[in-house]
């Protein structure tokens, strides 16, 4: 079996967090890093107050822990109450092997007798165990701790909170049910991976509460979206079908557009997965209709833009470029649309650059498209356009000039705005383009491209970060 990558530890993660309350992620993620990373004797102290949720807890920790070779056990005190001679508790954390993950649990009986004693022998264990303690504890128990063996409190290396119930005795779950349902919205692109986690968590909480079906169908919609970009789109198709699809039904009169909406995600992860006549079939018979009935012209020719990126896709480009011209543009022009219309001429310029015609793919993006932008004043879109030139310019073999617009261009505007996405393709983009011009001295430089390139993409949880780290290895023979 091969070993554990950072990225498949992450997504282990990622996993094992979807079932915890999203006011937990957090300190999950946290427990997590310092089980892995941290070697020889550590305590820490887990509050909790549910048997039930602590046990699906370390369940899923140990999930993680052991696929990174991690050992783990448990120590369940509560078979001996308080009659378990301090010793033999002693003995009992110097018996595993070294980088053990301990678990021990039901202690607080026994921990009312032989708290005095765990101070003044703290420095005994420490000497003997070569293990990592996680003593979960109800807060009381950890109130104890702190109060009878301070010694052993100020030596703690970690306090994580996992408890159900708030002080004011209000279930955490509750609390989160009283934020309005976007209020932890995450864009599915820009957002990191324990943000996603997190809010994949919130919104399978507030599903479980009782709504109606229009208020049910967007969080439905939204959790699709993220189950798609984290890695796992068979569960978002499946959520899709058997959850979004028949609410969409449910309120089909009152909002006819949840179902065309929700069809069109469906084409789109099958679009992603190359079941390409499927998606081709659904946008064209139950999703164009549709939103061509309810005589909404932006949502029709966003459709037919997803019906041409399909067909492109299976390779039939004049089909495709006839829909650019024929069907699109002149509703973007009769609707005085100038970003939609500079949208589609770049898409058209991509189909010829696809074709080979890159004479007038260049002018198209140079003359038509770049202008129409740069009059917007939308400088995302610009930045994005010289993206298209550089890449026909590359096609073309102007190598140093596509690796000008990709460095004076791109670069600087991503980092400006702060769009960490656009800017880990750019600087991966960049990386590759040094790499084909061939010379040796660039080697540094991509070096540095693909480490952050890489380190974006880990923090996004980004599906590029096998594509990075396989560039990485052919240019320097080592792996990153």
């Amino acid at each position: 079996m091969s070993s554990p990558t950072p990225f498949s530890v992450d997504f282990a993660v990622h996993d094992a967090a979807l079932a915890l309350e999203a006011v937990h992620q957090e300190d999950f993620q946290r427990l997590v890093k310092v089980l892995t990373q941290i070697h020889g004797f550590r305590l820490y102290f887990a509050e909790m107050d549910s048997i039930p949720y602590r046990d699906m807890l370390i369940a899923q920790l140990d999930g993680v822990l052991q696929s990174v070779g991690k050992s783990t056990l448990k120590m369940d005190l509560s078979i001996h109450d308080q009659n378990l001679a301090f010793e033999d508790f002693e003995a009992s954390l110097a018996e595993p092997a070294q980088d053990t993950v301990i678990h021990l649990l039901n202690s607080e009986l026994w921990l009312a007798e032989h708290a005095a004693e765990l101070n003044i022998r703290r420095n005994a264990i420490a000497s003997r165990a070569q293990c990592a303690c996680v003593w979960w504890l109800p807060r009381s128990a950890i109130a104890r701790v702190a109060k009878e063996a301070p010694d052993v409190w100020s030596w703690r290396h970690g306090v994580f909170s996992f408890a159900l119930v708030q002080v004011d005795g209000v279930s955490s779950q509750e609390n989160l049910l009283l934020k309005p349902t976007m209020a932890g919205y995450v864009d599915k692109y820009a957002g990191t991976l324990p943000q996603k986690s997190k809010r994949l968590a919130n919104i399978r909480q507030l599903l479980a509460q009782e709504m109606g079906d229009e208020m049910r169908w967007p969080l439905v919609m939204e959790m699709a979206d993220l189950l798609d970009v984290t890695g796992h789109p068979s569960e978002a198709l499946e959520l899709l079908r058997s959850q979004a699809l028949p609410l969409a039904r449910q309120v089909l009169l009152t909002s006819p557009t949840t179902y065309a909406l929700t069809m069109g995600g469906i084409a789109d992860i099958l679009t992603a997965r190359g079941e390409l006549d499927e998606a081709l079939r659904i946008l064209r018979d139950e999703v164009l209709p549709m939103f061509e009935v309810l005589g909404n012209v932006q949502t029709t020719a966003s459709t037919m833009s997803r019906i041409a990126d399909v067909l492109q896709a299976k390779g039939e480009l004049d089909e495709a470029l006839r829909i650019r011209r024929e069907e699109m543009l002149p509703i973007f022009e009769k609707l005085g649309d100038v970003r939609s219309r500079a949208v589609t001429l770049g898409r058209i310029a991509e189909v010829l650059k696809t074709r080979g015609e890159l004479d007038e793919a260049l002018r198209i993006f140079r003359e038509e498209v770049l202008p129409a932008f740069e009059k917007l004043g939308d400088v995302r879109s610009c930045a994005v356009t010289k993206g298209g030139i550089a890449d026909v310019l590359q096609a073309r073999g102007e190598l140093d000039e596509a690796l000008r617009i990709l460095r004076k261009g791109m670069l600087p505007v991503y980092e400006k705005l702060g769009d960490v996405r656009s800017l880990l393709i750019c600087k991966f983009n960049l990386a590759q383009l040094l790499a084909k011009r061939g010379h040796k001295r660039d080697h540094p430089e991509i070096n540095t491209l693909l480490r952050q390139a890489h380190a974006l993409a880990k923090k996004l949880g980004a599906p590029e970060q096998a594509a990075i780290k396989k560039i990485y290895r052919q240019i320097f023979k080592k792996p990153l």
